[in-house]
């Protein structure tokens, strides 16, 4: 490599190029599964920040699977997920159909909140419109940029695209009534290889964050895709790289350009937790020594304009200054600070008063907590015309993990102790003598009405909705059917319609009365 200044003649202009000779590696650095962390035991963010920034000209992506799964993801949604993918540096972030805990309105909003593009390339929302439709064209069949982004580094151009699978997207719906529906796997790959094939993309990649069954792998790489990411694996497979790993490894993918025009995809092993834990000493003593230098700096010319926390100095580095080292350092330092200050500001939303929780005049006559819970999920089914259930089938609502909240002001961390820790509901079929054993074990909930009578489900199999803690407990198989997204966060957008967007105070429906003289 060597770089080339041409001047004119006369001085008045001058430009630098640069030229390499041989292969030219841009290396893919792609996280997955990370379920709402930005933290883990070993390393979080900031961590991969200063790998990707310490790596010229890398790309930083994220495969989905990553927005919802902890309480700090039900405080915000996906907002905060995404403000700190913008401060670690990533390019880009695909959305997988578990993403969707919040809504599609609500993750559309959230995505604003990212630097990078938000790709859900076959996913449609209610009005069979793409999820991030952002075009003003009036043709909506053409493709934009929620479908696929274009990356440059080093002078070539690299596409990317997402996809989810349609069975799949069919058996997974959104909170508050969003259900999301999945344009066909094939017909989209095709689209978008063509779209980017036609805007001159040097190499084309693929992001599965859900897969479907049978060879698709084979049909992309024979399509024009020079590699895959798959979001739902951590095994590398042929020019397949596994990303669902966490915080626990990086995937790492070397795309090598080739003087003749060529790439090829070089998959390497997945950059360790212990790998990045042991570099953070090296961006923590760089760091240290910057600080050092500008505070000298300051001491002897008060009036010099150094760079904020994670910038770098204005001045020219020293000949000695490693300047990928240096580069990794001032990421770490950014991202630390901006991702430590999302979760102060998760810390002050934690305890901030959302709604009242009156006690109603005439307390005995009122279904509990867990009764207002369980019909909140029943009613999650009712509106769902789509459900898949067997016609005439009965779903019972089972409410576990519910602890009744005090009277008075309920923060979000007192509505959250009061439900399932960082749960989703789901409509699941079920062995019915699980079921039963399951509603009778006084653990959970029923809507109040069906608590009248004894649950005797009828035949083999029963359909009931209730949260995925409770499943989790269940020794025994079942098959989910449906996801209708995070509890916390559809409890707190059901009380927020209840109350006229908490400005009125919030309870519990009286109970119906039945028997001689009473209402039915």
């Amino acid at each position: 490599t060597c770089t080339i200044t041409a001047t004119l003649a006369d001085g008045r202009m001058s430009a630098d190029v640069t030229v390499r000779v041989g292969a030219f590696t841009i290396p893919v650095y792609v996280t997955g599964n990370l379920q709402g962390l930005t933290e883990g035991e070993e390393v979080g963010l900031a961590d991969i920040a200063a790998l990707k920034a310490g790596s010229e000209d890398s790309i930083l992506v994220d495969a989905g699977g990553s927005l919802q799964g902890t309480a700090r993801a039900s405080l915000t949604g996906g907002m905060d997920m995404l403000s700190a993918f913008s401060a670690a540096g990533y390019d880009l972030q695909a959305m997988a159909l578990n993403d969707f805990a919040y809504g599609t309105t609500r993750l559309v909003s959230d995505a604003n909140m990212g630097s990078g593009p938000s790709l859900a390339s076959n996913l449609l929302n209610n009005e069979a419109t793409a999820v991030f439709y952002r075009s003003t064209s009036w043709n909506r069949n053409r493709v934009t940029n929620g479908m696929y982004t274009i990356v440059e580094r080093a002078g070539y151009k690299i596409g990317f695209f997402a996809l989810n699978d349609p069975a799949q997207a069919a058996g997974i719906s959104a909170a508050n009534g969003e259900f999301i529906t999945a344009r066909d796997w094939t017909d989209t790959a095709n689209e978008q290889i063509a779209a980017l094939q036609n805007a001159g993309c040097d190499a084309i990649i693929a992001i599965a964050a859900t897969a479907p069954g049978g060879d698709w792998q084979k049909a992309l790489l024979n399509s024009g895709v020079t590699a895959i990411i798959d979001g739902t694996a951590a095994e590398n497979g042929t020019n397949v790289l596994g990303a669902a790993q966490g915080l626990g490894g990086i995937a790492r993918l070397d795309l090598v350009f080739t003087q003749g025009g060529g790439c090829r995809a070089v998959l390497q092993s997945a950059v360790t937790a212990e790998a990045m834990e042991s570099s953070r000493s090296t961006w923590l003593e760089m760091a240290a020594a910057q600080a050092q230098t500008e505070a000298a700096a300051d001491t002897a010319d008060p009036g010099k304009d150094t760079a904020a926390a994670g910038g770098k100095d204005t001045a020219a580095p020293t000949e000695t200054a490693d300047a990928a080292r240096q580069a990794g350092a001032d990421a770490y330092v950014y991202a630390a600070a901006k991702i430590a200050a999302l979760d102060a500001d998760d810390q002050s939303i934690l305890y901030t008063p959302l709604f009242t929780y009156a006690e109603n005049p005439d307390a005995s006559r009122t279904i509990s907590f867990g009764n207002y819970l369980a019909a909140l999920y029943a009613e999650a089914v009712a509106n769902d015309t789509a459900s898949g259930l067997p016609e005439g089938a009965a779903v019972e609502a089972l409410a576990g993990g519910v602890t009744e909240p005090e009277y008075g002001e309920i923060t979000r961390g007192d509505l959250m102790a009061a439900l399932p820790a960082t749960a989703r509901i789901q409509l699941v079929s079920i062995p019915a003598d699980t079921a039963k054993t399951l509603a009778d074990s006084g653990s959970v909930s029923r809507v109040y009405q069906s608590s009248l009578t004894e649950y005797t489900p009828a035949g083999d199999t029963a359909y009931i909705v209730t949260d995925t803690a409770t499943l989790a407990a269940l020794n025994a198989d079942y098959t989910v059917l449906r996801d209708y997204g995070d509890v916390f966060w559809a409890v707190r957008m059901n009380i927020n319609d209840l109350t006229n967007n908490f400005a009125e105070n919030f309870t519990l429906p009286e109970a119906p009365q039945y028997g001689v003289g009473r209402k039915s």
